[in-house]
């Protein structure tokens, strides 16, 4: 088949969205924009346009990059875009590229496995899910040229037949340093895209489209020639891109999309949670709408005086609390913002930590050693959490709770004090008291001494007479904190 005549079967294909199966099996197609592909034959489509859209495409020429007999016999590999006659893919640093590669039209594409080999920096080789079809993308990082091999091959994992074809991928230095930037805005608003280039002693001029890069139509009027494009009244999303030129020298931009902002709303509310003192709680909120940026603050929703630091994501981890504390988020974007409801964080009070701040200073409460709950500082037998309960000095020794005096020919009396809970700890809690016995260690168990069951501590004198000529028993009193 000549060029002359493959020109001619693949214009006819463009405008049938299809290709004769006798036309090959591995097609080529390079193109700038990222968004997107037009993959042939059969017009199949790997990006984000339309089949309407593809289809208004032109091509201007094709060139045979020679016969081979493939997986399924002889075929063609045809250059679409984007340097018609040449074997050679043009790039910039600094300029997106797009490199697609399909195979088509045989009884295993699902089967296909593929090599590629001397991708220059910045270029990544990425599968897709279906096999047939390959993509190579990325953003070129140095200028030189480079031998690119890539293989298709019958089977996968680069079993069966196969095929190779090298392309050279020449990547100049970059007109344009930096690209368009896509935007988000309101319905009805204006906005200014901009790109900078390197002119290298030379002018530059511009010219401005509508549409996807590579493609569309010029923009006109006084927005020509121009480093920015203005924009106003905009109430559809819509895709531009420029073509800079320097000297001999055209490098067209990236697509920049200026999109109508969807009014942010919430979809997920934060939900309150408790903690201990001194602990922090993990807060999400779930936002819809474009690209909307967020803030927590604290206090009532809608009040924004104690924005939180740094506080600008879905999650958030609040600071360390002391005190109950209530959370929410603004979402917002050029449509507008909306508020989350307050998320409470309730702190809840740890007694026994209370205590120990009381009883220790700041070098004792970081060493474990004193002031850990198992510690025993003063070595009187009992650890911080027990002297916390009886309500005793963690640092003093003291004599027992419990007292015992025994008098010939008197009953042995046991006396105690029934401290009142109070202080640093203590809130809302009640120290309780009970006097227990029983007459030997191995059998029975400890039994409550009658009258002695349950007593209120409020720093009384509490007494119990053992009846004289009694039997022998042992006595303990049971201490303990309510609630």
């Amino acid at each position: 088949m000549t060029r002359s005549n493959t020109f001619q079967t693949l214009r006819h294909v463009v405008a049938r969205r299809g290709l004769p199966s006798k036309l090959g099996s591995l097609l080529m197609l390079f193109q700038r924009s990222p968004l997107v592909q037009m993959l042939l034959p059969e017009a199949r489509v790997a990006g984000g346009a339309g089949l309407g859209e593809l289809t208004k495409w032109t091509v201007k020429a094709v060139v045979g990059l020679g016969t081979f007999d493939s997986v399924t016999g002889a075929t063609e590999i045809v250059q679409v875009q984007p340097e018609p006659l040449e074997g050679e893919v043009p790039a910039w640093t600094g300029g997106f590229l797009n490199f697609v590669v399909q195979i088509t039209g045989t009884p295993t594409d699902d089967q296909v496995s593929w090599s590629v080999d001397g991708l220059p920096p910045g270029l990544t080789n990425s599968a897709t899910t279906t096999p047939a079809v390959h993509v190579i993308s990325g953003t070129p990082t140095e200028v030189g040229q480079t031998t690119v091999n890539i293989t298709a091959w019958e089977k996968p994992n680069q079993t069966g037949s196969s095929f190779s074809q090298e392309f050279l991928i020449i990547v100049a230095p970059g007109i344009i340093t930096t690209q368009p930037a896509s935007v988000v805005i309101a319905s009805g608003g204006n906005t200014i895209l901009s790109v900078a280039g390197n002119p290298a002693g030379g002018t530059l001029s511009y010219r401005w489209f509508q549409g996807t890069s590579g493609f569309g139509t010029e923009i006109g009027g006084n927005q020509g020639n121009k480093s920015t494009l203005s924009i106003s009244n905009l109430s559809t999303t819509t895709r531009y891109w420029v073509r800079v030129t320097q000297g001999g020298i055209t490098q067209n931009s990236n697509t920049a999309t200026v999109t109508i902002a969807t009014a942010p709303a919430i979809t997920d509310q934060p939900v309150s949670t408790s903690i201990p003192s001194g602990g922090s709680a993990q807060l999400s909120v779930g936002v819809s709408g474009n690209a909307p940026s967020i803030q927590w603050y604290r206090g009532a929703s809608g009040i924004t005086t104690d924005p939180v630091a740094g506080a600008t994501s879905a999650i958030i981890t609040t600071p360390a609390l002391a005190t109950t504390t209530s959370f929410w988020a603004r979402a917002t974007n050029p449509a507008g913002f909306v508020n989350s409801n307050a998320a409470v964080v309730t702190v809840t009070a740890d007694p026994f930590e209370e205590w120990r701040t009381a009883q220790f200073n700041s070098a004792q409460l970081a060493n474990p050693a004193i002031s850990g709950a198992t510690a025993d500082p003063d070595g009187d037998g009992r650890p911080n959490q027990d002297e916390y309960v009886f309500g005793t000095l963690p640092l003093n020794r003291e004599p027992a709770p419990l007292a015992i005096t025994v008098t010939p020919g008197s009953p042995v009396s046991l006396a105690f004090t029934a401290k009142l809970a109070s202080g640093a700890g203590y809130a809302g809690k009640s120290r309780r008291y009970a006097l227990e016995s029983r007459t030997d260690l191995v059998t029975g168990g400890w039994t409550p001494v009658t009258g002695f069951e349950d007593i209120a501590g409020n720093n009384q004198l509490v007494t119990h007479l053992a009846a004289g000529g009694a039997p022998r028993a042992l006595y303990r009193l049971r201490v303990w904190l309510s609630p």
